[in-house]
């Protein structure tokens, strides 16, 4: 199978094209969560990974726009339905995408606000214990030591 490769930049005369600007916020403080778009792409030149060996396209997103409410419900199935087509399955859902129950997380309290450790996963706060508003993003490494416990 031939990789593709994503560009990942707007210019500034694109940028108004870029719907991921209005949620950036939304991506900040909520790290790990997951956001319907739909876009449109366009090839953008290729790449020959090695010798032998086939081209590889790099697309550019001109449009791309997150869909909320029943806009997401219907992209998400729109997409299940198109994975069904290539015998795939749904995008599997994972820790981040299941509301936690609170007896499932010792360390939270139902009782308090987010920023006071009541964070659950899929709520606007970081969902890994022990980050605040303030402490920035939270790195791939970080974040699979909460996954994966202590090594």
């Amino acid at each position: 199978m031939t990789a593709v490769t994503i560009s990942g930049t707007f210019s500034k005369d694109e940028r108004p094209n870029n719907g991921l600007e209005r949620i950036a916020d939304d991506l900040i403080r909520n790290q790990l969560g997951r956001h319907v778009v739909v876009g449109i792409v366009q090839f953008a030149g290729a790449t020959i990974p090695g010798p032998g060996e086939p081209l590889s396209p790099r697309v550019k997103f001109l449009a791309i726009e997150p869909l909320s409410d029943d806009a997401a419900d219907q992209g998400r199935q729109m997409l299940d339905q198109a994975r069904k087509l290539v015998n795939l399955g749904p995008v599997a859902e994972t820790l981040f995408d299941a509301v936690a129950d609170v007896d499932d997380r010792p360390d939270v309290d139902a009782g308090l606000p987010a920023a006071d450790g009541g964070n659950l996963p899929g709520t606007e706060e970081p969902t890994i214990p022990g980050t605040g508003s303030d402490d920035g993003p939270v790195s791939e490494r970080r974040r699979d030591e909460w996954l994966d416990g202590p090594k």
